[in-house]
């Protein structure tokens, strides 16, 4: 790659689908927002608690089976890190 291109131009050519969290990091988010979920519906708090814990839940649930979390690509902009995982963190070392 030429290291004179711009981020734009890096950037465009990833594949149209981006991902940011590693397969790990997913199926963390994945489980622990259905816990959420399920325990917004099931506690007996206040009704504004269950509806933080069911919609944080599900954000997580979303982000995690999606692959991409939008905060996190915000702030490693902010920080100029790649947000992007090699292909083998994203595989964690299994071959596709």
């Amino acid at each position: 790659m030429n290291r004179h291109q711009s981020r734009l131009q890096r950037d465009a050519t990833r594949p149209f689908m981006l991902r940011n969290l590693r397969r790990t990091e997913r199926w963390a988010r994945v489980l622990g927002g259905v816990v959420l979920m399920v325990l917004g519906l099931t506690l007996p708090v206040p009704f504004w608690i269950e509806e933080l814990a069911e919609t944080v839940g599900l954000l997580a649930a979303v982000t995690g089976t999606v692959g991409y979390c939008p905060v996190k690509h915000l702030f490693a902009r902010v920080g100029e890190g790649s947000t992007y995982p090699t292909e083998e963190e994203a595989n964690d070392g299994q071959p596709r």
